[in-house]
């Protein structure tokens, strides 16, 4: 792989790329931003990142859906947080809509139930009132909307 680049520069282009990746997973944007930091000219850069799309080892389709999927099972969260970690990562707007628009609305509620009824089960001896704002800070900070949590609550206020 690094025979094909044909000069030191984008060997080390693509050397640390590799690195940078193995380390955590980028986007173009993230990865672009770390080497022009490294100062590696622009064409350079532009080839590194082409190479490795086209071997299938950069791609911001296959680090939002890892986004989407840490967010929807191992840490359930509301999909405005899911959007602002793909926009942190540098995933683009197209894409992000294009991957939000395909979760299911009733999938974000459940996630928000579940998470609703662990975090009311845990404040139960907390008075009415103060339980019930515990609960509805928690699910806003976990990135859901306002309608659906207050919805979540209410269900569970009235249960």
């Amino acid at each position: 792989m690094a025979d094909s680049f044909t000069n030191e520069q984008e060997k080390q282009a693509w050397l640390v790329s590799l690195r940078l990746l193995a380390a955590t997973p980028k986007s173009a944007k993230e990865l672009r931003e770390k080497l022009t930091a490294k100062g590696f000219p622009d064409e350079v850069i532009q080839k590194t990142l082409a190479t490795l799309e086209s071997k299938g080892l950069l791609s911001d389709r296959t680090l939002a859906q890892n986004i989407v999927t840490r967010f929807t099972q191992s840490q359930p969260s509301g999909n405005r947080k899911i959007s602002f970690e793909m926009k942190r990562k540098g995933v683009p707007a197209r894409m992000r809509e294009e991957i939000l628009d395909g979760l299911a609305p009733e999938e974000e509620t459940d996630r928000a139930r579940e998470l609703a009824r662990a975090k009311w089960e845990r404040f139960a001896k907390l008075d009415g009132p103060k339980r019930k704002r515990r609960v509805y800070d928690f699910l806003l900070r976990r990135g859901f909307d306002f309608q659906t949590v207050r919805d979540v609550v209410e269900q569970l206020e009235n249960t």
